[in-house]
């Protein structure tokens, strides 16, 4: 099998001995980076991020919402910039869709037929039918555990039985008959808490780790959390900030810097 056949699991793994480094580079095309939000500008902004970032890291998350906002010109933007994406690289489509029966089969053939994702974000708090239809031709399912925001202590850290909510997520799902297609999403913001969540589901589930730099989350602390396991670290204002600031230049030099502190 090459590297344009595999999927999730086995292609994160792939994507993560490849480049040496955990770093995910996070697409967020804020207006504030645009002037008239075309395909074409959205095109010129995006493709160098691609194509350096490409270098640097294991996989590039795309923040659906920024594109999404945009209309036509955002969609087709976003999936062109999708198929940009070198096939060695795992692509993750991060809108946290969480839906039952045929609305949440229509999200995942968007994403994963449409768009051609490799893996997605869900939410699921609507329960195991809304994770099931993602569960699909070996792709890989990220789902919301612990989230980098202040208001995950609403209701993922209710203590219900003894343990919090988001545990509870955990535990129920790597029970699952699908639980190889699962990866869960724990926040940069809580280390002691992704080192307890590394402990349940060992060394290789696969978690994906928003909120370092801007969010407040430490990059040594996560590190330390992980303690070796696979996991992705996503970096997003960090990195667009630099290449608003100092172009591809600024970029490249901050990447460089994220891929050497997420060295494996």
């Amino acid at each position: 099998m090459n590297e344009a056949t595999l999927r999730g699991r086995e292609k994160l793994l792939a994507a993560l001995e490849r480049s040496g480094s955990r770093l995910c580079i996070g697409i967020d095309p804020h207006r504030s980076f645009l002037d008239e939000s075309t395909t074409e500008e959205l095109l010129a902004w995006g493709l160098p991020l691609i194509e350096t970032g490409a270098r640097w890291c294991a996989a590039f998350k795309f923040n659906m919402a920024f594109f999404e906002v945009l209309g036509a010109d955002g969609w087709s933007a976003l999936s062109h910039l999708v198929e940009a994406v070198p096939d060695d690289l795992l692509v993750i489509l991060d809108g946290k869709r969480g839906d039952i029966g045929s609305t949440a089969t229509a999200y995942a053939t968007s994403a994963f037929e449409t768009l051609g994702a490799d893996a997605v974000t869900v939410n699921p708090y609507m329960g195991t039918d809304a994770i099931e239809p993602f569960i699909y031709d070996g792709r890989l399912v990220f789902v919301l555990a612990l989230t980098s925001n202040a208001g995950a202590k609403d209701f993922q850290l209710l203590c219900c039985d003894g343990a919090p909510l988001y545990e509870h997520v955990i535990r129920s799902l790597i029970a699952t008959r699908w639980h190889d297609a699962l990866g869960f999403v724990v926040g940069a913001t809580y280390p002691d808490r992704l080192a307890s969540v590394r402990q349940l589901v060992g060394p290789d589930v696969p978690l994906l780790i928003p909120g370092v730099g801007a969010q407040g989350g430490d990059l040594d602390a996560v590190c330390r959390a992980n303690d070796g396991g696979v996991a992705l670290v996503n970096v997003s204002r960090g990195l667009l900030q630099a290449y608003q600031d100092g172009g591809v230049a600024g970029f490249e030099e901050a990447a460089k810097w994220y891929y050497t502190q997420l060295a494996r």
